[in-house]
C-alpha cells in the first residue's frame, strides 16, 4: 500500500503535538520537541523536492517539444542525403559511361558491339562457318545495326571472306590485325 507522504507527516505532526501536551516529563517532551522540528524540516524539503521535480518535468516537456521539430528536420536532411547520394552514384555511373565512351572514340577503337562480333569470330572452332547474317542473329541486332556493327570490322580489317557459297553468302574469319587488336585491348 503506498504512503502518502504529505498525510504520514500531518498524521506525525498531530501525533507528536498530542504527545508534548499529555507528557509531564520535560525530558521526553523536549524530544519530541525535537522529532516535531525534524519533521517539520522534512516536510519543507519534501515541498521543496516536489516543486523542483515539477520544474524538472516542465522543463523536460519544453525540451521535447523543442527536440521534435529538429528530429524532423534530421531526418528530412537524412532523407535528403540518401537521396542526394543516389543522384550522386547515378551521376558518376553516368560518367564513367561517357567517360568511357570518350576513351574508346579517342583511342579508335571500335565501337563495343563490333568487337563482340570481333570476339566470337576469333573463338570460332576450326571448320565453323560464320556469315555477316548469322553474326547479326546470334547478336539480336536489328539488321541495319547489325550490319553497321559488321561494316566496322570490315573497314578496319580486323576481318576478311574465306569462301562464300550461293545463297548463302560470304564467309568470315578474323585477320592477324584483328586477334592482334583483340590481344592488345584485352578482349581475349
Amino acid at each position: 500500500m503506498a504512503i502518502d507522504p504529505i498525510g504520514a507527516i500531518t498524521t506525525l505532526r498531530a501525533l507528536t503535538g498530542s504527545l508534548i501536551d499529555s507528557i509531564q516529563d520535560r525530558k521526553a517532551a523536549a524530544d519530541l520537541r525535537e522529532i516535531q522540528a525534524i519533521i517539520s524540516s522534512l516536510d519543507a524539503e519534501y515541498f521543496r523536492m516536489r516543486k523542483e521535480s515539477l520544474k524538472l518535468e516542465t522543463d523536460y516537456a519544453q525540451l521535447q517539444q523543442r527536440i521534435l521539430p529538429i528530429e524532423a528536420r534530421m531526418t528530412a536532411a537524412e532523407d535528403e542525403r540518401d537521396k542526394l547520394k543516389i543522384e550522386l552514384s547515378d551521376a558518376k555511373a553516368k560518367l564513367s559511361i561517357l567517360t568511357a565512351q570518350e576513351e574508346r572514340k579517342r583511342s579508335k577503337r571500335l565501337p563495343e558491339e563490333s568487337e563482340k562480333m570481333l570476339v566470337v569470330l576469333a573463338n570460332k572452332k576450326p571448320r565453323q562457318e560464320i556469315t555477316q547474317n548469322m553474326l547479326i542473329a546470334h547478336f539480336q541486332y536489328p539488321q541495319a545495326r547489325g550490319e553497321y556493327y559488321f561494316d566496322a570490322l570490315e573497314r578496319s580489317g580486323f576481318i576478311e571472306v574465306t569462301h562464300g557459297m550461293a545463297n548463302v553468302g560470304a564467309y568470315w574469319a578474323v585477320t592477324p590485325g584483328g586477334r592482334k587488336y583483340l590481344v592488345e585491348n584485352a578482349l581475349i
